[in-house]
C-alpha cells in the first residue's frame, strides 16, 4: 500500500463547485428571503397566521427532506428491504 503525500493531493475546485453553489443558494434563502418574507406577506394583506405558516414552511421542509424523515422512508428504507 502506498500512502500519498498530503502536499501532492490537490483540491479539484471544479468537482466541489456544485456543492458550493447549492450551499450558497441555501444560505441566501435562509438569510435574505426568510427575514423579509413577513414584510412581503403583510404588504399583500396576509393574516398573522398565514405569515407564521410561511415562516415555518422552510424549516419544516428542511427537517423532512434534508436527511430527515422523508429521506429515510423513501430512499434508505426501501433499499434495506430489497437487500
Amino acid at each position: 500500500m502506498t500512502i500519498q503525500d498530503p502536499a501532492t493531493e490537490k483540491l479539484n475546485f471544479k468537482r466541489i463547485l456544485p456543492v458550493l453553489v447549492i450551499v450558497l443558494v441555501d444560505l441566501m434563502g435562509l438569510t435574505i428571503i426568510i427575514p423579509l418574507l413577513p414584510l412581503y406577506a403583510a404588504r399583500f394583506g396576509s393574516s398573522p397566521l398565514i405569515i407564521g405558516v410561511l415562516q415555518a414552511t422552510y424549516p419544516i421542509m428542511q427537517f423532512l427532506v434534508g436527511g430527515g424523515i422523508l429521506t429515510t422512508l423513501w430512499l434508505i428504507a426501501p433499499r434495506m428491504v430489497k437487500a
